[in-house]
């Protein structure tokens, strides 16, 4: 799912059917879902959809919980990659999703990170930097010699367009769900990450598939094939078991 698109309504029944009959009319081109939460107010919202817009998710809050965590619940049951938080008076004009879709993944210079950012970082102890978007003031960013993994390089945007969001809570980077006390390990081909609940499991797997690799490795260097050896068939398995004796 490429886009969910979540409706907050309290005593605007009328408004959200306007305003899903302007997507409905203007649809953005990937593909995409609508979650409308009710916020309490039992206008008849919810029998208007399962009348009119049965594909829509409908989130019944059972007293009025105010409009940014009305939106907040339906963000807990929207599944897009991106998500579009829509007033329900809005009228959406033809192309406006597929313009906001293509600005969000296109912003060359969205450089949040900094010289000054991971100058304190070091100052903090942390050990790296690893974002999927891009950093700024490269020079002084390198001079901090903070290892940092990153999609390139931007210009400095304006400060005014920096918005602090928060620290230690669940994100996605690359695709990847992070949460905190998830383990990451880096070096020059990438970054990869361990789950907390996984760790124990991969400490104890680790050891033994660097020892495997580095046998192969170096049957290579003796002149091996690689048919069977790598993957290992059933008889490079048991000359590998028999070189750990």
């Amino acid at each position: 799912m490429d886009l969910s698109i979540i409706i907050v309504n309290w005593n605007s029944k009328d408004f959200v059917c306007d305003c899903l009959m302007s997507i409905i009319a203007h649809p953005p081109s990937r593909t995409y879902e609508i979650v409308v939460v009710d916020s309490g107010s039992f206008d008849g919202c919810g029998e208007m959809l399962a009348e009119e817009f049965p594909e829509i998710i409908f989130v019944q809050s059972e007293q009025n919980i105010g409009f940014a965590r009305a939106n907040n619940l339906g963000f807990e049951h929207a599944s897009g990659e991106a998500v579009w938080f829509l007033n329900p008076d809005t009228e959406v004009l033809a192309g406006a999703a597929d313009t906001l879709l293509f600005c969000l993944h296109n912003l060359p210079d969205a450089g949040i990170f900094g010289d000054i950012l991971c100058a304190r970082m070091v100052k903090r102890g942390v050990a790296a930097l690893i974002t999927d978007g891009v950093v700024r003031d490269v020079e002084g960013v390198l001079g901090t010699n903070l290892p940092v993994w990153c999609d390139g390089f931007a210009a400095p945007p304006s400060v005014a367009g920096l918005t602090f969001v928060g620290w230690g809570e669940p994100i996605g980077c690359g695709g990847v769900a992070v949460f905190p006390n998830d383990i990451v390990v880096a070096d020059q081909d990438g970054a990869v990450l361990i789950p907390q609940a996984s760790l124990d499991h991969v400490l104890a797997e680790g050891p033994e598939q660097e020892r495997m690799e580095a046998w192969i490795v170096n049957e290579v260097n003796n002149g091996a094939a690689l048919p069977g050896l790598y993957p290992m068939n059933a008889e490079t398995k048991a000359r590998y078991a028999a070189s750990k004796k």
